[in-house]
């Protein structure tokens, strides 16, 4: 008898991979620059302060201005990130 996978099984069968709210958490219990940074904009529950983070980027001056799509949002297990892009934007990040 067979029985239909759901898309997170199906992903973690072809490439081994992570969601999204436990590699941000990892990230932000690391000691770098981008883990302080992290962990101002997203919360222990995955929350993201996407005004915040606008407003951040804005003062910074680095580049276009942004505007919010929304005050916030939740990130989630749901959204899975493969190990290879993990590894490749922790290489970007310097790990």
């Amino acid at each position: 008898m067979s029985r239909k996978l759901n898309v997170q099984e199906l992903e973690s069968r072809i490439a081994p991979s992570t969601g999204l709210a436990t590699f941000l958490a990892n990230l932000a219990k690391s000691d770098s620059q981008m883990a302080a940074l992290v962990s101002q904009y997203v919360n222990a529950n995955g929350q993201v302060d996407v005004n915040g983070a606008a407003s951040a980027w804005n003062a910074a001056g680095l580049g276009s201005k942004v505007t919010p799509f929304a005050g916030s949002f939740t990130v989630s297990d749901k959204t899975v990130l493969s190990d290879k892009t993990i590894s490749n934007i922790m290489r970007l990040l310097g790990k």
